[in-house]
C-alpha cells in the first residue's frame, strides 16, 4: 500500500507501530456507569453532576451524565489505573476488586440512596507522557508522517483539537499554531522495562490516594 501521508491517529496504539515506543507511557483506565437515574435523583446530585466534572487529585476523578440518564464515573484511587508490563495496549483481564474501588469511590462522590446501580464496566488505554503534555506535528524523511497524540487521559477534547491542527499542517499552514505548547513538541523520554515498570509501581505505591476533606 502507498499513500502520499500518513497521519497516526492512534494514541496508545502508537508505539506498538513502533513509533515513539519511549516517549508514550499505555496506562489502562477503569469506568463505570450507572443505570438510568430518575430526574428527582438528577436534581439531588446537582449541577456538577449533570454537566460533567473532574478534580485535579492525584488520580483524577472524572464523571458525567449520558445521554441515557446514566451516572458515568472513572478514577479517583489507584485502582481506576494499571500498566502492562512491556507497554501492551490490550486492555488486561477485568479485575472485580479494581471495579468495586472504582464504584466505592463513586458512592463517596454521590452519597445517597443506592438505587444507582451500575451496569457497565469497561477499561481502555491511554497515552501517557511523561510530564502530561501531548505533540503534534508532521516527521519522517519527506515529512509526510503527521501525528497527534499522549493526550494522558484529555482526549475527547485534544483528538478534536487535533483534527483542526493536523489539517491545517497537511494545507502547509503552520503559523497559527507554531507558538502553542504542544506543536512540534519533543516529549520527554521514559526509560524502558524494567525500570519503567519499578518507576511506575514506585509512583503509584507514594501517590494516588487522593485525600478528601470530610
Amino acid at each position: 500500500m502507498r499513500a502520499a501521508a500518513v497521519v497516526l491517529a492512534t494514541n496508545a496504539y502508537t508505539p506498538s507501530l513502533g513509533y515513539f515506543r519511549d516517549r508514550i507511557l499505555p496506562l489502562h483506565s477503569r469506568v463505570v456507569a450507572t443505570t438510568p437515574l430518575a430526574a428527582e435523583r438528577w436534581a439531588a446530585l446537582g449541577r456538577i453532576a449533570r454537566s460533567g466534572f473532574a478534580d485535579d487529585l492525584d488520580r483524577i476523578a472524572f464523571g458525567c451524565r449520558t445521554p441515557g440518564g446514566r451516572l458515568l464515573f472513572g478514577g479517583g484511587s489507584n485502582a481506576a489505573y494499571s500498566y502492562r508490563f512491556g507497554g501492551s495496549p490490550v486492555t488486561p483481564p477485568r479485575a472485580a476488586s479494581q471495579f468495586t474501588e472504582v464504584e466505592r469511590r463513586l458512592r463517596e462522590y454521590f452519597p445517597g440512596p443506592p438505587e444507582a446501580v451500575v451496569e457497565h464496566r469497561w477499561s481502555g488505554p491511554l497515552a501517557i507522557t511523561f510530564d502530561r503534555v501531548c505533540s503534534m506535528g508532521v516527521m519522517g524523511e519527506h515529512r509526510n508522517v503527521y501525528y497527534a497524540l499522549g493526550y494522558s487521559g484529555h482526549g475527547l477534547a485534544l483528538a478534536a483539537l487535533a483534527g483542526r491542527v493536523l489539517s491545517d499542517l497537511h494545507a502547509g499552514n503552520h503559523d497559527d499554531w507554531r507558538d502553542l505548547p504542544f506543536y512540534q513538541r519533543r516529549m520527554p523520554w521514559i526509560p524502558p522495562e524494567p525500570l519503567r515498570w519499578a518507576g511506575f509501581r514506585a509512583y503509584t505505591a507514594l501517590t494516588g490516594r487522593s485525600p478528601r476533606q470530610h
